[in-house]
């Protein structure tokens, strides 16, 4: 299956195109997805448009023209910081990932896994042309409901890609997807409690 067809198929029938493309992994398919979907957001996003609905209404002219002058370079340290950290944290994530799936008694599929869950994220250049679009249009107040709405597409995409990756069932595969972000919710949770709990006696021994 080609590439675009394997984007086509992402989206109007995700489960076989996940099954085929976890036993065909292109991990190079999975890289061009990725960083091509993340430097078409980042244009798509930063632009002219952008920081002056941002930024015009608070901002001097002044500040407002140094901003836009410095635009093109803010746009390309931007793709540049795309193009080099999109992969490094896919690769992370499913590292992690895999390695659940090892835990629960699945064999590995590494390659396979990296490029379904990098064909998921489709979703996410679809917001960002439709945040490009309202901000044009200055709707950009109901974009939130757009985001929320493909932050639940892409989150079950990724749940498909891990159950057809590694033929578990979706009770399984939406387990291991949430448990990183679990974990890391609990971690941000207890830290911030413990400094609160070690800054109270301080703060009360002041009053």
């Amino acid at each position: 299956m080609s590439f675009f067809k394997r984007i086509y198929g992402v989206i109007v029938r995700p489960r076989s195109t996940f099954r085929e493309i976890s036993n065909a992994p292109s991990v190079w398919q999975g890289i061009i997805a990725l960083v091509g979907m993340s430097v078409i957001s980042t244009l798509l996003i930063f632009n002219k448009n952008y920081f002056i609905k941002v930024f015009g209404t608070g901002a001097t002219f002044l500040k407002l023209n140094t901003i836009l002058k410095m635009m093109p370079v803010i746009i390309a340290l931007g793709v540049f910081a795309t193009m080099i950290l999109t992969p490094i944290f896919h690769f992370v994530s499913v590292s992690i990932l895999n390695l659940l799936c090892e835990f629960f008694g699945y064999s590995g599929n590494g390659k396979g896994l990296f490029t379904t869950l990098a064909f998921a994220s489709i979703p996410s250049l679809i917001s960002s042309i439709i945040f490009a679009i309202l901000v044009a249009v200055d709707l950009q107040q109901i974009s939130i409901i757009f985001t929320i709405g493909i932050s639940i597409w892409m989150i079950v995409l990724k749940i498909f890609a891990i159950k057809e990756t590694y033929s578990m069932s979706g009770g399984k595969a939406t387990l291991i997807y949430f448990i990183p972000i679990i974990t890391i919710i609990t971690v941000i949770v207890l830290f911030t409690l413990s400094i609160t709990m070690s800054i109270i006696p301080i703060i009360n021994t002041q009053l």
